[in-house]
């Protein structure tokens, strides 16, 4: 522990230090507080979008063996670009989901189980959702 001074020019060092304190500690609860709501919100989000994650498997889960058929779901959805923001939470500087951009290549209707088109939109559903999942696990710390 450091031996504190007992001089004049001690004493006012201290005296302005504690001055600064006192000016600038409402300024850093206040960032406090919005960190810590910010951080409940991204929390509350979380759990909203795996709630809705959850919906979209229990949605398809009564024909997802209709998926084990030979059929390459790739070679229709490609993830072309994620449109992802910055925005500014307290002086701090954090990535915001906009949108996500998936390009649909034409499924043959001949050549297609029927089902085909039902499931190219649960999963262009599905990559949103995760793609903003990964965004919003992103600005929690």
């Amino acid at each position: 522990m450091a031996k504190v001074k007992k001089t004049k020019n001690a004493l006012k060092a201290q005296r302005d230090a504690l001055d600064r304190f006192h000016r600038f500690l409402p300024t850093l609860e206040l960032k406090k507080q919005q960190l810590q709501t910010e951080v409940r919100t991204v929390d509350a989000l979380l759990r909203e979008k795996d709630a809705t994650e959850q919906g979209l498997v229990a949605e398809i889960t009564p024909w997802i063996k209709l998926l084990a058929e030979d059929v390459d779901l790739a070679g229709y959805l490609e993830l072309k670009e994620m449109i992802i923001e910055t925005g500014n939470i307290a002086g701090v500087n954090v990535p915001v989901y906009q949108d996500v951009v998936i390009q649909q290549n034409p499924a043959d209707l001949f050549a297609t189980p029927p089902w085909i088109d039902d499931a190219l939109a649960i999963l262009r559903r599905l990559i949103g959702l995760r793609m903003e999942q990964v965004v919003l696990r992103e600005q929690r710390p």
